[in-house]
């Protein structure tokens, strides 16, 4: 399968992306807030020690999941690049609720 993401430009993480040629996806849980707003670019001090290397590429602990890709191929859209890999490695927590984020408030899918 295929992954898209889309990533900033001028962000470190596209210029590591396009060196590695890999990426990770973490898909954060419902209970992850904090984390979202944190790598949104509000640091948040109290969250330390958050990953784990998976497949050689950081795995965020907690994550409802997490995919790792092989750069297929990069288009650069507007201020952003848009980075498509073959999938190769999926793991979930089947139990997890994925984060959602909609008109600027945090989610969760209803059960």
């Amino acid at each position: 399968p295929l992954i898209c993401v889309s990533v900033g430009a001028k962000s470190k993480i596209q210029r590591k992306i396009r060196q590695s040629r890999r990426f990770a996806v973490n898909i954060l849980s419902e209970g992850m807030p904090a984390h979202a707003l944190h790598f949104a670019g509000r640091t948040d001090a109290t969250l330390t020690d958050l990953f784990e290397h998976w497949h050689g590429l950081p795995r965020l602990r907690g994550a409802a999941a997490a995919l790792v890709a092989d750069l297929a191929q990069m288009v650069e859209a507007g201020d952003h690049v848009l980075f498509l890999g073959y999938v190769r490695a999926i793991d979930y927590q089947a139990d997890a609720v994925p984060l959602l984020h909609h008109q600027g408030k945090f989610g969760a899918i209803a059960r």
